[in-house]
Parts: structure tokens; sequence; C-alpha cells
């Protein structure tokens, strides 16, 4: 993958615990200046209180100056559907996912590094002890690129294998192909084995 700063997007309904939000948000955000974190939610309520929690946490924390210089937002989605399009859209490292029906939500990822379903899945437990690989796709990587693993370090080679009949199949796509890019060579690669 594409390695950048860390973030989380962390999608919360109403129920959510704003205490559970506000952390999950700082421990990401402390890493680093660049660092993103953010909160997708249907409920303004909920939005503001976990906004004063953070707050609150703040006057706490030893890197507080870092996650105070970071990226941090809120977003109120009209319904938890939306939300999860959203998070989809940010493709993010880390994406937790706290609601009532938090597994049904998780079916909806398409794109994110890796997705913490449930309000006890904190983010930190994958960084230091839950299991997972932890070497994430950032930066919107996660659209195209996969978590660190054993297939990062397999090597493939394609392999093509074509008779006189599969060449008379392919020839004229091909030709065509070779021409438009003005490629003569490529065209009477094609041609000579069929004179």
């Amino acid at each position: 993958g594409i390695a950048g700063p860390t973030e989380v997007v962390v999608v919360a309904d109403a129920k959510a615990r704003p205490d559970f939000v506000a952390a999950d948000l700082a421990a990401q955000l402390e890493h680093d200046p660049l660092a993103w974190g953010v909160l997708i939610t249907d409920s303004s309520q909920l939005a503001d209180r976990v906004e004063e929690e953070l707050e609150s946490l703040l006057r706490g924390l030893e890197r507080a100056d870092i996650i105070r210089q970071a990226n941090c937002c809120v977003i109120v989605a009209q319904d938890m559907e939306q939300a999860m399009h959203v998070a989809n859209d940010f493709a993010p490292e880390h994406l937790l996912i706290v609601a009532g029906d938090a597994a049904r939500l998780a079916a909806q990822v398409q794109n994110a590094g890796a997705v913490f379903v449930g309000a006890y899945a904190t983010v930190p437990l994958g960084d230091y002890s839950a299991g997972p690989n932890h070497t994430l796709p950032t930066s919107g990587a996660a659209r195209f690129s996969s978590p660190l693993g054993v297939h990062t370090f397999l090597k493939r080679t394609s392999v093509l294998s074509l008779n006189r009949g599969d060449l008379e199949t392919l020839r004229d796509a091909s030709v065509r192909l070779a021409e438009m890019e003005g490629l003569g060579a490529h065209a009477h690669a094609i041609e000579v084995r069929l004179e």
C-alpha cells in the first residue's frame, strides 16, 4: 500500500458512548499532526457530545498539542447508510463502526484497511494485540490496496501460450489496435506469423 499519516474514521449512531468515540479519535490523532480523525454520525447530539468529550480528554493528555494540530472533523449524515457511503469514499486506514447494528453496517464496507466492529473493538487493540496485521493502506489507498499479508511477498508471472488458430482469432483486433497506436512493428510481428 501507500504509506502516509495514520487515519481513523469512526461511524457511530446515537447510542455510541461519546467518551469511547473521543478516545478513539484521540488515539489516532496523537500519532502525527498530519493524522486524520473523522467522526461520521447520524446524530448531531452525539457529534456535539463527542466534541465536548474530546476537549475534556485533551486537558489530560501529554500529546494534546499534536492532537490539536491534527486533522479532525465531524460529519453529520442523514442516516447510517449515508454515513457508510461517506466512509467508503474516504477509504480509511482504520474504520471503527460503533452502532446498534454494527455487524450489518460492517457488511457494507468496501474500502478500508482494517475494520473494527463494535464499541469494544478499539483501534489500539489492533495496533498492539488483537491479531490482524497492522501494516495498512493509508491516504485512500484502501480503494485499491490491501493490508500487508503473505500475498504481498509472492511474485506472480503471466504466461501466454498460443497456437496458430488462437493467433488467427486475435489477429484482426490486435493489428487494428497496433495500427491505431502507430506501432507498425507490433502489427508486423503478428502478420508475419500468418504469411
